[in-house]
């Protein structure tokens, strides 16, 4: 998407800027073509070059922010890219309150765990946003190392991928998922 746009422009996250329930970077929404343009006639937000929206996109990873966007981006054209954490990004929220998971944010990702190649390190368990990933209270030796024992919900998962990104084991890979939202064809 980043390199498809033309112009691409930066702003502070409105959800983590007005919550403030974390201390994830602020300035993280990307505005590429025509929002970028708007953004910036309305008087919001800086140019960034592809480069510069690459590394913040890679930062904002680091940091433990999921990327949103539309997947549909090619016929419907570019729009935005969020970076979001479950704590205060509105439509995060919004669908855990009412029970829409899956709708919007639209999950298009699910995460499959090979229990055989982790080596218990917790990054998962750091990084889920949704408790997917979690410490089971137990406790395993792994090469003469007790370690707290992980386990995996995948009806907890929303596909973000942060702990596929970050498992230095390659345990977690995400696998295409599609929820059947009952609309006719």
């Amino acid at each position: 998407m980043i390199d498809a746009a033309t112009h691409i422009v930066v702003q502070p996250c409105d959800c983590r800027r007005l919550d403030q329930n974390c201390d994830r970077p602020v300035e993280t929404c990307l505005w590429l073509d025509a929002g970028a343009l708007e953004a910036l006639d309305r008087g919001y937000g800086r140019r960034l070059t592809r480069a510069e929206a690459r590394d913040l996109v890679r930062r904002a990873d680091r940091a433990g922010l999921m990327h949103t966007a539309d997947s549909e981006w090619r016929s419907r054209g570019l729009h935005a890219i969020c970076n979001c954490c479950a704590c205060d990004c509105y439509p995060f929220r919004a669908a855990r309150k009412l029970g829409s998971k899956g709708i919007w944010p639209r999950s298009h990702y699910v995460a499959a765990y090979d229990r055989e190649r982790c080596d218990l390190c917790g990054a998962c368990v750091k990084r889920c946003h949704f408790d997917a990933f979690h410490h089971d209270g137990s406790t395993v030796e792994v090469s003469g190392k007790a370690r707290p024992g992980v386990a995996f919900d995948p009806e907890s998962c929303w596909g973000c991928g942060l702990c596929a990104n970050t498992c230095p084991a390659n345990a977690i890979v995400m696998k295409p998922f599609s929820i059947d939202l009952g609309l006719a064809p």
